[in-house]
């Protein structure tokens, strides 16, 4: 039986059983120290020759059960991590009648030792692979891993019939916090502005940052009208947010948003990141409008003021709405 440990849980999961009672041992859980696997787990050294197998088998099966098992002997070797950590052990149980050699236990050894070189290397391939998907800024899914989502998020789409949409988000004047306030601080506005993003949407869709300042979401199951709503949302959320600027504690900032929805705006994946970028533009040159607007009101230029903010811009824009726009 192979366990292995959850060290923040304190536990060891029965991960791999074989044998007369596996069904009946597998994903079963002992406690960090308890029982022979567990004490051979918090003390990093392999077990003397043929111990009680009832010490984990009472923990693992209850009294009674145990009391019936033909499991008399017990051998259990650590699984060492790269950093010398317990990854887990090798417990092996044998029959009243048929008790463990020396040899057994050497070649246990032996196993719990390519077991751990094994363990580690996979451990360093999934750790080269979750840094090749990931911004090392923000921590968000990086492009490649967006573009991995997309392309199955559209067969999906494709083979249930059901919609999906794309926002395409842009952090308006962006640079004049580099410029003015230093790199390292642009960093941690945006490290805060992914948190804001990701509080915004569901615990299930994808917040990546495709680069610099511009992040995408992908909302599975999303049609065009609630994509509109997560977009005023974070609207909202950016309004509300204050980055920490020193002297300028009352600098904003704003974002444009992009939407496309499959299928109304695009069949195609490349279709549908040109449509989000697209209608991301769109409601950029909107902002730029209201901003002015805003600008001749405060310096009083303009008397018809107030009759021209009642039908400014919408807050955002997507692919459908900056088609309609065009052709009028």
């Amino acid at each position: 039986m192979i366990f292995f440990c959850d060290h923040a849980g304190k536990e060891m999961t029965a991960s791999t059983a074989c044998g007369p009672l596996a069904n009946r041992l597998h994903n079963k859980v002992l406690r960090w120290g308890e029982g022979l696997s567990g004490r051979i787990a918090e003390t990093g050294a392999p077990s003397s020759l043929n111990e009680d197998a009832a010490d984990d088998l009472i923990r693992l099966l209850g009294p009674s059960e145990a009391a019936l098992c033909s499991l008399k002997y017990a051998i259990v070797a650590p699984i060492i991590g790269e950093h010398d950590e317990v990854c887990g052990t090798i417990s092996l149980y044998q029959k009243t009648e048929t008790p463990f050699s020396e040899d057994d236990h050497r070649m246990l050894g032996t196993v719990a030792a390519q077991a751990s070189k094994a363990i580690a290397n996979a451990r360093a391939f999934e750790q080269t692979e979750k840094t090749a998907l990931t911004d090392p800024l923000t921590g968000l899914p990086n492009a490649r891993y967006l573009f991995l989502q997309l392309e199955q998020e559209m067969a999906r789409a494709i083979r249930e019939d059901r919609p999906f949409s794309l926002l395409l988000l842009d952090i308006d004047h962006f640079k004049d916090v580099n410029d003015d306030f230093g790199h390292q601080q642009g960093d941690q506005v945006l490290k805060e502005l992914a948190d804001v993003f990701r509080a915004a949407v569901r615990e299930y869709d994808i917040v990546a940052r495709y680069g610099g300042d511009e992040f995408f979401l992908l909302l599975p199951g999303t049609p065009n009208k609630q994509a509109v709503e997560t977009a005023l949302r974070i609207k909202e959320a950016m309004a509300n947010y204050h980055p920490n600027l020193g002297e300028q504690p009352d600098f904003r900032l704003q974002v444009s948003i992009g939407i496309a929805t499959f299928p109304g705006d695009a069949t195609e994946t490349k279709a549908l990141l040109a449509a989000a970028d697209k209608a991301m533009y769109a409601d950029k040159k909107l902002n730029r409008q209201h901003a002015q607007l805003l600008l001749t009101v405060s310096a009083g230029k303009r008397k018809d003021a107030d009759e021209r903010m009642a039908i400014s811009a919408p807050a955002v824009a997507g692919a459908s709405n900056e088609n309609e726009q065009s052709e009028d």
